[in-house]
């Protein structure tokens, strides 16, 4: 009965022996209060099944507590994994977007300076220009280092 009890609850050896230990001290508690009793084997069998299925009550009650907190665990890290995903979604988004506005920023200037340059002034116009537009872009690098 015992090595029943213990397999169905998966012990390994050395949860064997202590769970063996504590059920012999409280095998001797009990049969110590019933010293008054001649002590035979029927006597020290029905005690020994008593302290099981105590056992096993107490054991299967405080499992069905672990079940239900383990169920409530699963729910809220199910919650937590829903909006870190609606997070994560909302962050990639916001990032594409820096991206391209940087990306069309950038595109911007060298469109302005080639064109410019070669089509509407002439690079004698356009070097002042093209300096300040360098010094602000090695400005805004600076200010988004600075800040990220």
């Amino acid at each position: 009965m015992l090595q029943d009890y213990q397999e169905e609850i998966n012990c390994n050896a050395f949860a064997q022996r202590v769970y063996l230990s504590e059920i012999v001290s409280m095998a001797q508690n009990k049969l110590n209060a019933l010293s008054s009793t001649s002590l035979d084997k029927n006597l020290i069998k029905i005690v020994m099944q008593q302290i099981i299925v105590e056992n096993y009550n107490f054991n299967r009650r405080n499992s069905n507590t672990l079940d239900q907190m383990l169920n409530f665990l699963e729910a809220k890290q199910a919650r937590l994994e829903e909006e870190k995903n609606a997070l994560e979604t909302k962050l990639d988004k916001k990032a594409r977007r820096g991206t391209r506005v940087f990306v069309a920023f950038l595109y911007s200037q060298i469109f302005f300076v080639q064109y410019g340059t070669y089509v509407s002034y002439s690079w004698d116009i356009l070097e002042p220009i093209a300096c300040l537009l360098g010094i602000s872009d090695m400005a805004i690098a600076y200010s988004f280092w600075l800040f990220a």
